[in-house]
């Protein structure tokens, strides 16, 4: 310009792109790396919030605030921001900015690890560890309610407002929430996510069957009978059929805690998305005697079930043909069948010939057969 030339020099720096990743693939990164994990704040605390990503796995981010400026509630979907570190044994996100995608989502926890002696606690003393689910039971003592196990202290670090354990001082309670530090001393600090009278009596099965669909509930009761989806568990007082959609881990004879959420499908009531917090290895359970439908005047009528009369899963016997199929059976000349529901054992030698099937009554199906879960098939 004009015969002159002017040099300017700009210095232009940009942040590199974030990546989205999982718990397991943020804590195999280097300290200081910075990453964006996604999922769901399933606990929450004075200081900071665990996030659960879609594989089931938590860690914890550390906001280092006072909680009604964490920016995220239980349950919010959430994207975090932040750099990977480690700090007293366990994996951590620090000075995380999180976004929240959605709130009011349904928060799941995983079966919790029980801490209930020396070599429960030990493990964690070494190493670095993501946020662990974990179960403890004793007396609480001092003002932060912690609880003595033999040598070693759970402690509720920086308990959220909504959790008040001083409300069970010096009781003995039942505590679950998510391991984020180890301490010298034998000390294990715990995220609270709900703590409970190691007392109190559980609701019985009548009382859950009365509950309304979309409530959470919890129960005891022996396993009854097992498919690949579910099993039936039963106390005294009623059965109920727990909805877990795989081949479950329990066997029959197991008398087990089960938590979960309450439905109604088309008449059979149910405990879907299940957790196991108790389980004795029991065997020998003791069945009912079995109702009498080996008649076909008597099974023809006997009731139907719908949505607004849900089954009682009474057990039953039923004598038929068994099918091709190797699971439906013909009873004598009734339009209805009787089918073993999502059956694991293989009657395929017994096709064609007539069979006593002993099994607990599920539903009934709207294309119009019973849904069986069966105890034995003998011809």
């Amino acid at each position: 310009s004009g015969g002159k030339t002017y040099t300017a020099t700009v210095q232009v720096s940009q942040k590199g792109g974030i990546p989205l990743v999982s718990v397991k693939e943020a804590i195999a990164m280097p300290a200081d790396s910075w990453v964006m994990v996604s999922g769901i704040v399933s606990g929450v605390h004075k200081k900071g919030v665990v996030v659960t990503d879609e594989a089931g796995d938590a860690i914890y981010a550390y906001v280092n605030t006072t909680e009604d400026q964490l920016g995220a509630a239980l349950g919010d979907k959430v994207n975090v921001k932040g750099q990977m570190g480690s700090y007293a044994n366990f994996y951590q996100i620090v000075g995380p900015e999180i976004e929240v995608l959605s709130s009011g989502n349904k928060v799941t926890y995983p079966t919790p690890v029980a801490l209930k002696d020396a070599a429960s606690f030990e493990t964690y003393k070494t190493g670095t560890y993501s946020s662990i689910y974990v179960e403890a039971t004793g007396v609480t003592t001092g003002q932060y309610g912690d609880i003595k196990i033999g040598e070693w202290t759970v402690s509720p670090y920086q308990t959220s407002s909504t959790i008040n354990i001083a409300d069970f001082k010096d009781k003995e309670v039942t505590v679950k929430g998510y391991l984020v530090q180890y301490k010298a001393d034998n000390i294990l600090r715990v995220m609270l996510t709900s703590v409970k009278d190691a007392n109190e009596q559980l609701p019985t099965i009548a009382d859950v069957r009365k509950a309304t669909a979309g409530d959470e509930v919890e129960t005891v009761g022996t396993v009854m009978a097992v498919h690949q989806k579910g099993y039936i568990i039963s106390d005294a007082t009623a059965s109920i059929y727990v909805y877990a959609n795989a081949v479950p881990e329990v066997k029959v004879g197991n008398k087990v805690t089960v938590s979960g959420t309450f439905d109604n499908y088309y008449g059979t009531l149910q405990i879907k998305t299940p957790v196991v917090s108790a389980n004795d290895n029991g065997t020998n359970p003791t069945y009912p005697t079995p109702v009498d439908l080996t008649v076909q005047a008597t099974y023809d009528a006997y009731a139907t079930y719908s949505k607004d009369n849900p089954t009682a899963f009474d057990y039953v016997k039923i004598k038929g043909v068994l099918q091709d199929d190797g699971r439906t059976i013909a009873v004598g000349e009734s339009t209805k069948t009787s089918q073993l529901d999502w059956s694991s054992s293989d009657y395929t030698a017994l096709v064609g010939k007539t069979v006593v099937v002993t099994a607990y009554m599920k539903g009934f199906h709207s294309k119009g057969y019973y849904q069986l879960m069966e105890t034995s098939v003998v011809e």
